[in-house]
């Protein structure tokens, strides 16, 4: 792992255990946060999962928590990373909170993502 990589990650451990696991262990996780940074004024799940190349499923996993392949307790939700917002009817767009966005700008910081 390079120093730029293992800086990132450092880090990022630096601001919870539970958030770094998240992240260590789910590549979508990531590409949701890094995807969100580039839409500030949010998007719907079904949008995130096809820019993303992974299923609605997992997205919504990764997003919400599932209690299966996606603890709720290391959600992006849960970790406050990614908010939900109602717009209209049954429109839900997902936005990154502050923290989403220190964490998005920690794994922008190199070439590549810091767990990879």
């Amino acid at each position: 792992m390079s120093v730029a990589r293992s800086s990132i990650a450092n880090r990022i451990k630096r601001l919870g255990y539970d958030l770094y696991f998240s992240l260590e262990r789910s590549s979508i996780r990531r590409d949701i946060l890094l995807y969100l940074n580039a839409y500030p004024s949010g998007v719907p799940i079904f949008d995130i999962s096809q820019n993303i190349d992974a299923s609605y499923t997992n997205t919504k996993g990764a997003i919400l928590g599932d209690g299966k392949g996606y603890n709720i307790e290391t959600s992006l939700v849960s970790l406050g990373l990614v908010t939900c917002n109602k717009v209209r009817g049954s429109m839900v767009l997902y936005t990154l909170t502050p923290r989403g966005k220190e964490i998005a700008s920690m794994l922008l910081e190199s070439d590549t993502v810091a767990f990879r």
